[in-house]
């Protein structure tokens, strides 16, 4: 069960005291970092696995709101194939395994997005947030350029 304590902490829980208001962030191109990368299940049955990845915007006038992006997994298959093709979108692709892997369950693709999520975390990016060309119900989430994440000297201990 999702519970937004539990992905932002403190920071949710001042938000729900203080009865601040969570902003959308309006389409475009932003740039981001990924705050969580999430095995869920949707809430309408038939339950499927889903990804839910939270991108937190870095600058501008939306800095510091969310972007939440869910992706669902393709079950057809008994065993799924999480390809490089869905990995080069957050991963730069010299860190990117050279073949295919097989996840067989569940808790393959928890423990696989683990890892990508401990990878991402060194990397910003600029996200194109927009509406899906195919449907326009849906949001489309593209990652145009990867970055080396820089370090803000505000974020260091010492003055």
């Amino acid at each position: 069960m999702f519970d937004n304590y539990d992905v932002f902490g403190n920071e949710y829980q001042e938000n729900m005291e203080n009865d601040i208001e969570y902003v959308k962030v309006p389409h475009g191109v932003y740039d981001v970092s990924i705050s969580s990368i999430e095995l869920k299940e949707t809430t309408k049955e038939p339950k499927r696995p889903m990804v839910t990845i939270t991108y937190k915007v870095n600058s501008g006038d939306y800095k510091g709101c969310y972007i939440f992006q869910n992706q669902l997994i393709d079950t057809a298959q008994k065993t799924a194939i999480f390809n490089k093709t869905t990995l080069k979108k957050i991963i730069p692709e010299s860190m990117l395994p050279t073949v295919d892997f097989i996840v067989k369950d569940f808790d393959g693709y928890k423990q696989l997005l683990n890892n990508i999520f401990g990878i991402s975390s060194d990397y910003d990016y600029q996200l194109n947030f927009d509406v899906n060309s195919k449907n326009a119900d849906f949001d489309s989430y593209e990652i145009e350029k990867i970055f080396q994440k820089q370090i803000d000297p505000e974020d260091l201990p010492f003055e």
